[in-house]
């Protein structure tokens, strides 16, 4: 719920191509009427809805900002970015990676037929001066090899780019890997605490998922 609407995310498919779904985001009134359907992951290939991050930004033009997370097929995350624009509806955020949606391919994934992710969440900080400057951060599981299953963390900035300062090429894996177990560490939740001024800001990012444990 921001600027007195409520934003719901949806994916579709239809009966003429039911292996294309795409999504889109259902905005209502705060009375519950209906306002928009805007389609925001979409193409031949089959795009599934994962999770919205619905923001105020400070700006009277652009007073809210949407980021979409989902996954195009299965080896890839992917963003998409949307403004509420003055007419109060929906559009294309052009900042961000040109107005395309962002696609994320994991490195193990080019060469590696059998990786499967699965993105789970999606969150930025919130932070006093940020007027939609701050980073969104991706919390996903990564299937890279056999029943071997890794939680991963991706920063991409407000542009669109991913921050490779952090990780390998800005993607943090958390592998627990429990001593006799199948390897299997899951994501489920994120959440993205800041402090710090205009001359910096401190991002603390917190992961909830499940570790497979070896009954011994």
């Amino acid at each position: 719920n921001a600027d007195g609407k409520i934003y719901v995310l949806i994916e579709r498919t239809f009966e003429s191509s039911p292996f294309d779904a795409d999504s889109a985001v259902l905005v209502f009134n705060d009375d519950g009427s209906f306002r928009e359907q805007r389609l925001v992951l979409g193409s031949a290939g089959s795009e599934r809805a994962v999770a919205l991050d619905v923001r105020e930004t400070g700006f009277s033009s652009e007073p809210v900002a949407v980021t979409v997370l989902g996954r195009f097929d299965f080896t890839d995350f992917t963003v998409a970015k949307f403004f509420e624009a003055p007419d109060g509806f929906l559009a294309t955020d052009f900042s961000f990676n040109g107005g395309l949606p962002l696609t994320i391919t994991l490195p193990p994934c080019s060469s590696n037929p059998v990786c499967v992710i699965s993105p789970v969440d999606i969150a930025r900080p919130d932070r006093l001066f940020g007027l939609d400057q701050e980073p969104i951060y991706i919390l996903g599981t990564a299937n890279l090899t056999g029943s071997d299953t890794d939680m991963l963390v991706i920063k991409v900035r407000a542009n669109g780019t991913i921050d490779t300062g952090g990780g390998v090429d800005g993607q943090r894996f958390i592998a627990v890997d429990q001593p006799g177990s199948n390897l299997s560490d899951r994501a489920s939740a994120l959440f993205v605490s800041s402090v710090g001024a205009h001359s910096g800001f401190d991002d603390t990012v917190w992961v909830a998922g499940t570790v497979n444990r070896s009954c011994k």
